[in-house]
Formats: C-alpha cells, sequence, structure tokens
C-alpha cells in the first residue's frame, strides 16, 4: 500500500493550532463567558465622591465625632472626624474637597438697624421675622406651621413659599425647618443652616448634636 505521509512540520504546526484552540474554549468556559461576549464597566459618576465622603461622615461612630464650641454665641455641636469648621462669611464644614454644610448665624438682641443704607429695608423684615419666633418661644403650637408663622419664614417672594414647614422644640430651641432650611430661634440669635439633597443627612445629624451652652 503506498501511503502519504504528512510532513513532519506540518503535522506539528497542525497539533499546535488545535490545542491552541481547545484552550481557547477551555479558558472561555471556564470564566463562564460567551464568545465574543464584551464586559464594559459602568462608568464612575461625578458624584461618586460625594456619596463616598458623606456616606463615611455618617458611618462614623458619634463617639468619635469632634466638637465644636461658639463662646461668642453660646452654642456647640459635634462634626465628623474627618471634616473642620472653618469660619468666613458664614460657618462651613467640610474636608478638603468641598464645603458639605453651612450655617449662619444673626446675633439680633441688642443689634441696631442703621436707617439709609443698603439692606435696611431687609433687615428690619429679617428683624420682624426672628422677633415673632423669639417673643413665642414657649408658647407657640409644634408641629405643622400655622399661616401666620410661615409669613415670618417665607423668602422675599411668593415663589419662596416653603412646601414643608415644621416646629419643634430641642431643648431650649426652637426648631423651624423648611425644604431647605433648619432654623434655630432663642431670644438672642437666629441660626441657619442650609439644607439640599446632598447634605439633609448630614444635616440632620449634626444639628441633632446643636446646644446651647
Amino acid at each position: 500500500m503506498n501511503n502519504k505521509k504528512i510532513p513532519t512540520t506540518a503535522g506539528a504546526i497542525l497539533l499546535i493550532m488545535i490545542a491552541i484552540t481547545v484552550g481557547i474554549f477551555v479558558w472561555a468556559y471556564e470564566k463562564g463567558q460567551d464568545w465574543g461576549t464584551v464586559t464594559i464597566q459602568p462608568p464612575v459618576l461625578n458624584n461618586g465622591q460625594k456619596d463616598s465622603i458623606t456616606e463615611v461622615a455618617l458611618t462614623e461612630p458619634m463617639s468619635e465625632w469632634k466638637t465644636y464650641s461658639d463662646e461668642e454665641f453660646g452654642f456647640q455641636f459635634k462634626y465628623p472626624e474627618t471634616f473642620n469648621v472653618k469660619f468666613l462669611s458664614h460657618y462651613s464644614i467640610g474636608d478638603s474637597s468641598k464645603e458639605w454644610v453651612s450655617f449662619s448665624v444673626k446675633k439680633w438682641k441688642g443689634y441696631v438697624i442703621k436707617e439709609n443704607t443698603p439692606g435696611t429695608f431687609w433687615e428690619k423684615a429679617s428683624y420682624a421675622d426672628w422677633k415673632y419666633f423669639s417673643d413665642n418661644l414657649k408658647n407657640i403650637p409644634l408641629g405643622k406651621c400655622s399661616d401666620e408663622a410661615i409669613s415670618h419664614i417665607t423668602g422675599k417672594t411668593v415663589a419662596d413659599v416653603p412646601k414643608t414647614c415644621i416646629i419643634s422644640r430641642q431643648g431650649d430651641l426652637l426648631r423651624v425647618e423648611t425644604d431647605n432650611r433648619i432654623i434655630y430661634f432663642t431670644k438672642d440669635v437666629e441660626i441657619q443652616w442650609e439644607l439640599n439633597q446632598d447634605n439633609k443627612n448630614l444635616v440632620d445629624k449634626i444639628t441633632s448634636t446643636f446646644v446651647l451652652k
């Protein structure tokens, strides 16, 4: 019988190609992937850093939080150990990346409104709002704001009327919460904390520790 033999080199190449093909299929099977499927990693959202920073701050044990004391206005509160408190034109609570929480303090008791200067009208309106709450610290109805109460926390236009308004007490403080602010009233001062969808949980936790000294 006259058998034709495959050249040794060609046979070796064929065996190598078969081994490589089998190896690829085995690898794909073990990885649990369909042949030709491409896995695309989801994009990292811009607010990823925001979420991670605030979530870490919120999960820190409050026993490890730092205490900020203000001698001038007589209050104190706790805030996350990884944050700092700064004061420029307002109080700022945040880390090196940005300001996460801000609030302002106005000492109305003994304050003299200067006549015939820019902003006099708005200062008088703000003073009247504070006086309404400071004069009613002990007897103002708690719960949903009355029409009279809400008229003293609105902005300067009809569009600024808050969607929600709740009055409560926190120790010696009268607390008013709207959809964009938490406002504390005392006989001396008014403290306004800014609220938004990014910082509400953090503001709620920080303000829960807010007390008069």
